[in-house]
């Protein structure tokens, strides 16, 4: 197989920049956890934009036992961050895949302040993503109190 003299300077342009960086490629499973992370993030905010571009045609949300579409789901964040600041954080990321599709475990550690009141909450979440090209989008999630972990308390 014969490369030209620009395919080959083209190569080692690509090949040096990557050494350069240092910057190890994202594993497939730290790309789902990301879009999982700017997914809460966009929920704790009730970012429109952002929430649709992660999100698949067919998302479903089920909190709590009540199941919401993507404009549901947006419609009772939206109602949610009016009365009260909301932060959420996630962690503890169990993720696996198999081909196009990954699903996870997380949980969400968060605090809302209203006028009137203030506190602590503490989720478990599922998620399950497809991915498109290079990116991954939320098909389904689940949302529920975390009561215990791993057989423990959640204190």
């Amino acid at each position: 197989m014969k490369f030209s003299v620009s395919q080959i300077g083209l190569a080692l342009s690509f090949l040096c920049g990557c050494l350069i960086s240092g910057a190890p490629a994202e594993s497939t499973e730290d790309l789902a956890q990301s879009t999982l992370e700017r997914f809460s993030s966009a929920l704790a905010t009730g970012d429109a934009g952002v929430l649709s571009n992660l999100s698949s045609p067919e998302f479903r949300m089920v909190e709590d036992g009540v199941e919401y579409d993507l404009r549901a789901a947006l419609s009772s964040t939206k109602a949610a961050i009016r009365s009260a600041v909301v932060t959420r954080s996630t962690g503890d990321f169990y993720i696996r895949r198999q081909g196009d599709v990954a699903w996870a475990v997380y949980r969400v550690d968060g605090h809302f302040k209203s006028r009137d009141a203030s506190g602590d909450f503490h989720r478990i979440e599922t998620a399950v993503l497809s991915r498109h090209g290079d990116i991954w989008r939320v098909e389904i999630l689940t949302s529920s109190p975390l009561t215990e972990q791993n057989g423990r308390s959640k204190e």
